[in-house]
Formats: C-alpha cells, structure tokens, sequence
C-alpha cells in the first residue's frame, strides 16, 4: 500500500528504499522517481527554462542519491538535517533518545532567522538556494494566482469583516441578502482546476463584496 511504502522509506536508514510493487516486483523508490522524471521529460516541447532547470536538478539529485546520499544535504532538507544530527550526535557523544538531541531536531525546522539550524547552515554557505530573501518577502504577500492561497489572501485582504470562518479548503461569508445565512465556498487544490481560476479572478475582480458574492454564485 502507498502509505505502508512511504513510511518504509522514511524509515530506511540503509537508504536502499526498496518497495513492493502491486505485482510482487521490487524496486526502489529512486527507480520510481525516475519513472516520474521520464514522464516529465517527455513534456519538454514548450518548457520554460525554469521547467528544464527543475527536470536537471531532479536527475541530478537522484544521481547524487544514488552515488552518495549526504552528498546532496545541499540541497536535500531532510539529507542536511540529518547530517547535523549525526555530526552532533557523534561529537557530543549522545544517544538518540536524548531530550536535547531531539529539540535540535525541532529546532532546525524553526522559522526564526536568527534561531533556526537550517539558517545557520546557510550562513555558513552549506546551503544551495534557488531564492532570495527579497522573493520570498514578496511571496508571503503575493502567492500564485493559480493557487487557493491567493483566493483566501485577496478574501482576507478585501472582505475580512464578511468572513464568518476560514480554513484551507473552505471559506464562509456571512450573507447579507439574506440574514441569519451564509455562503460556504469550498476552494478545489488542482492549479489547473478551471472553478478555481473562475473564483480567483472574481475575488481579485470583485468592484465590492456584493458584486463579488454575485460572480461566486454564479460559479459552478
């Protein structure tokens, strides 16, 4: 079963990653990695030379993991923590189930710059990165527009005081045509999901919250 296969990999520390196909047959989990890139690749008419970048540094990555797996904790997350923890672990000679080995664990995940080990990696220059921190400043403000985020954002930004709740797949407005009702917009996941690009560009779009609520209901 797929999530039996995901949690022997995860939990592979041989890093062979072998699984059981439906059929009996065994393969390892970069064999289908590179089943997925072949199938990428075939797309290649028309890519942007952001899309042949990503194609690239896939296979790369998959060599890489093949040749020598902590040769990509550059640019593999879970690859770079784990050789934290080993370098720590060995130095300070302590056990897995140490308390403060295991907070190191969180703390490499904290998002404050100053405290998170991943930030710490970077400066030291351990770390490749495909951004920069103006872009990334620019995307907690601005997510695609293909994107549910963009729905919640601009809903958030423009019609807060008629939010009644928000989650990730769903909002409710509260309605004032109609007291005491509410209208529940629930938000598709696929980029590509042709509701989604009609509620997107009716959240941007919307002249008020009236004229906004009017094209969502209109939308199947």
């Amino acid at each position: 079963q797929p999530v039996d296969a995901n949690r022997s990999i995860s939990r592979d520390q041989t890093y062979d990653w072998i699984i059981e196909l439906k059929d009996g047959r065994k393969i390892s989990a970069i064999d289908v990695q590179r089943v997925y890139l072949r199938a990428a690749s075939k797309l290649h008419n028309g890519m942007s030379e952001e899309q042949q970048w990503i194609l690239r540094e896939w296979e790369n990555v998959l060599n890489d993991l093949e040749r020598e797996v902590m040769s990509t904790r550059d640019r593999v997350d879970w690859a770079a923590k784990k050789f934290l923890l080993d370098a720590l672990q060995e130095e300070e000679k302590l056990s897995w189930k140490d308390p403060w080995l295991q907070s190191i664990d969180l703390e490499y995940h904290n998002l404050d710059l100053d405290r998170g080990l991943y930030y710490e990696l970077l400066r030291k220059g351990l770390m490749c990165r495909v951004t920069n921190e103006d872009e990334i400043k620019t995307a907690i403000f601005n997510p695609p527009e293909t994107t549910r985020a963009f729905f919640r954002g601009r809903a958030v930004a423009r019609f807060n005081d008629e939010i009644s709740s928000i989650q990730w797949d769903e909002i409710v407005f509260a309605n004032p045509a109609a007291a005491g009702h509410s209208c529940r917009v629930a938000l598709p996941e696929a980029a590509t999901n042709a509701r989604l690009d009609a509620l997107n560009h009716a959240a941007h779009n919307g002249k008020d919250f009236s004229e906004f609520m009017s094209a969502v209901s209109q939308i199947d």
